[in-house]
């Protein structure tokens, strides 16, 4: 590919891409035997809102989503929206 086929995205249209995070932290909720999980769930977000206001998360980088391209890259820091006119 050469220069001529290459051409950058309108910049001010562009410039942003989604940065995509995984939570990785466990939230745990005591419960007899046998509970179906489903209804424990308000307890569940509870301790997350817990968990939340003390900032006791521990977040994962996942990768980015160019919504403009709809490509995902793991490489945020070389990515480019260069593409190949044909």
């Amino acid at each position: 590919m050469n220069n001529k086929q290459k051409v950058l995205f309108d910049k001010e249209e562009t410039e942003k891409v989604s940065y995509d995070f995984s939570l990785d932290s466990i939230i745990s909720v005591e419960a007899p035997i046998g509970t179906d999980p489903d209804v424990l769930w308000e307890q569940a977000f509870n301790q997350l809102y817990d968990r939340v206001m003390q900032r006791d998360l521990d977040f994962r980088f996942e990768e980015i989503f160019d919504k403009e391209t709809g490509a995902y890259d793991k490489d945020w820091e070389g990515y480019s929206r260069w593409v190949n006119i044909e």
